[in-house]
């Protein structure tokens, strides 16, 4: 997948603009039509699929990073959003399977470990919930989701 810092200045760079002040509207309608113009493009998708979360349309999110995620199927950040959004949908079982299969590539993922852990605080699995929390604050031991897990 192309990287985020590549498109930045790219062909995003208005509409990461418009997503990172909080027009969520404008980043919508910029996205929408870059998505139109380069329909293969994985990071293009992952982008307009983060602009429609931000638009609470997590349905249609859902549908944008499965496509990204068929054009590139080991995104890690494509997959832990797609969880994400799966959970928002109350799917919580679906979404941890989607972290496990993130996580069996590369184990010590931030991201993902972070939302597998609220996986499991949703099903009620406070053990591992538990040991995910922890082993997120000696990964990143500034990141304040971790210490808000393990609470």
């Amino acid at each position: 997948m192309t990287s985020i810092n590549a498109l930045r200045g790219g062909i995003l760079a208005p509409a990461l603009s418009f997503l990172e002040r909080g027009d969520v509207e404008r980043a919508y309608k910029a996205y929408r039509l870059i998505r139109k113009r380069d329909p293969r493009n994985a990071g293009i998708i992952f982008n307009f699929a983060n602009a429609l979360t931000a638009r609470g349309m997590a349905k249609a999110a859902e549908a944008e990073y499965r496509e990204a995620l068929r054009i590139e199927p080991n995104a890690l950040d494509v997959l832990n959003n797609l969880a994400s959004v799966v959970s928002e949908q109350g799917r919580y079982e679906e979404a941890l399977a989607l972290c496990e299969k993130g996580l069996a590539q590369k184990p010590e993922h931030q991201a993902l470990l972070r939302t597998r852990g609220v996986q499991l605080l949703q099903l009620q699995k406070l053990d591992a919930a538990l040991k995910d929390a922890e082993k997120l604050i000696k990964l990143a031991p500034k990141m304040p989701d971790a210490y808000n897990l393990r609470g």
